[in-house]
């Protein structure tokens, strides 16, 4: 994944982890952390936007994972997947 800046145009970050195709974004906590989705091998990942986009968290399901959701005040993300689950993480 790559972060850009969107005044300049400049790639200023490229986010390296996944395997595959990153389909779903969310942002978390008022733009503290970025959790993304994995096409390929049905990880979700969380990077910490704060400490130059680190990944902090590794969360899995069985296969991949189509859509993030912030729900709670930003207290959680919901993510769905195609093996039919949906996990709440706190």
């Amino acid at each position: 994944m790559r972060v850009w800046n969107v005044e300049s145009g400049e790639c200023i970050y490229t986010l390296r982890g996944h395997e595959g195709t990153v389909w779903p974004l969310a942002v978390i906590g008022e733009g503290k952390w970025l959790a993304s989705g994995s096409d390929n091998n049905g990880t979700v990942r969380v990077w910490d936007l704060e400490s130059g986009f680190e990944c902090v968290h590794m969360l899995r399901h069985e296969s991949s994972v189509f859509s993030l959701a912030v729900i709670g005040g930003g207290k959680w993300l919901v993510s769905g997947s195609e093996d039919g689950t949906v996990c709440v993480w706190g």
